[in-house]
C-alpha cells in the first residue's frame, strides 16, 4: 500500500476573503467575458481546435522518449495557467484538465497503460495557494480518463527533497537547484528500482510550464534510473524562446469576438423561433 504524505493546508484571511469574493460574484469566461463559467464551451472548442501536441526540440532524448508541449505560455493556455496557479482559482483546474485531455490523453495508444507523475509542488507553495495545482489537475485527468475508459492512473511518484524556488532564477542555477529538488518516492521502490507493477508502464511526468526543461530533465533521469521502461515528459505550457513570457490579449481579443458572434446568433435564432411560436399560437 503506498504511503501518503499529509500535508496541512492553513488558509489566511487573504485566502477567506477571496472565497467569499467568488461565491457571490458571478463566475466571469477568461475568454469571451460571458458569466456563468470560468470558460464556455465556445471558447473551450476554440481553444482545443488551434492546439496540439509540439515536440519540445531541445529535451534530453536519452531521458524521454517523447517530450512534448501543448500551448506556448503567452497564449491563452498560458493565462489560465497562470491565474490558476499565482491566483489560486481552483475552478480553473478542471478547465485545464478537460483541455489537457482532449488535446493530449485522447492521442496516447490505447494498447498502453500509462502512469502520469505530477512535478511535486513545495509545502510553502501548497499552503500559500490552499492546493497542489499539478496534482489536482492530473487527478481531475484520470477522472476524466476513467470516465471514457481510457488507460491513464494519476500516481505521487515523485516527491520534494528540498524546498527550492526557481522562479526569478536563471539557467543555471535552475540546473543546478533541479538535482537535488526532488527524488522518487521510496513507497514506489523496492530493493532500490521501481515496483514492477509501476516500471513496465509508461510513466509521464507532468509539469504546468517548460522554462529550461531542468526540473522535468532531472526528474525524468530519476525514474529512468530507478528502472522506468518508458519516460514521456509533458509541458502544458512552454515559453516561448526569446520573448519574455507576457500574455499576449490579441489571442482573448479573438476568442471574445468570436464567442460573441455565435452568442449572439445564438439569440437571433432563440428569439425567431419564440416569435414563430406565437403566430403559430
Amino acid at each position: 500500500m503506498v504511503k501518503r504524505e499529509k500535508i496541512v493546508v492553513r488558509f489566511t484571511t487573504k485566502d477567506v476573503v477571496r472565497r467569499l469574493f467568488s461565491f457571490f460574484s458571478p463566475l466571469l469566461c477568461r475568454g469571451c467575458g460571458r458569466k456563468g463559467e470560468i470558460l464556455c464551451s465556445c471558447c473551450k472548442n476554440y481553444i482545443v481546435s488551434g492546439l496540439r501536441p509540439k515536440k519540445i526540440q531541445e529535451a534530453d532524448r536519452g531521458t524521454f522518449k517523447k517530450a512534448e508541449y501543448i500551448g506556448f505560455r503567452d497564449e491563452i493556455l498560458g493565462e489560465l495557467v497562470e491565474e490558476y496557479k499565482y491566483g489560486s482559482v481552483a475552478e480553473i483546474g478542471p478547465e485545464i484538465a478537460e483541455i489537457v485531455y482532449r488535446i493530449y490523453v485522447s492521442r496516447l495508444s490505447p494498447e498502453k497503460e500509462y502512469i502520469f507523475a505530477p512535478m511535486p509542488t513545495s509545502k510553502s507553495h501548497i499552503r500559500e495557494r490552499g492546493f497542489d495545482h499539478m496534482d489536482e489537475i492530473l487527478t481531475e485527468l484520470a477522472r476524466l480518463s476513467r470516465r471514457g475508459g481510457g488507460n491513464i492512473k494519476k500516481e505521487r511518484i515523485l516527491e520534494r527533497a528540498k524546498n527550492t524556488v526557481q522562479v526569478g532564477a536563471n539557467e543555471e542555477t535552475r540546473r543546478r537547484q533541479a538535482k537535488e529538488a526532488v527524488k522518487v518516492c521510496r513507497s514506489f521502490l523496492e530493493g532500490g528500482r521501481l515496483k514492477k507493477q509501476i516500471r513496465e508502464k509508461t510513466i509521464v511526468v507532468v509539469d504546468d510550464v517548460w522554462t529550461t526543461g531542468a526540473s522535468l530533465t532531472e526528474a525524468g533521469k530519476m525514474i529512468k534510473k530507478a528502472g522506468a521502461r518508458e519516460v514521456f515528459a509533458l509541458a502544458i505550457t512552454k515559453n516561448r524562446q526569446g520573448l519574455s513570457p507576457v500574455i499576449y490579449s490579441g489571442e482573448v481579443e479573438t476568442i471574445s469576438r468570436q464567442c460573441q458572434k455565435q452568442n449572439q446568433q445564438s439569440r437571433k435564432k432563440e428569439l425567431q423561433s419564440q416569435d414563430q411560436s406565437k403566430r403559430k399560437g
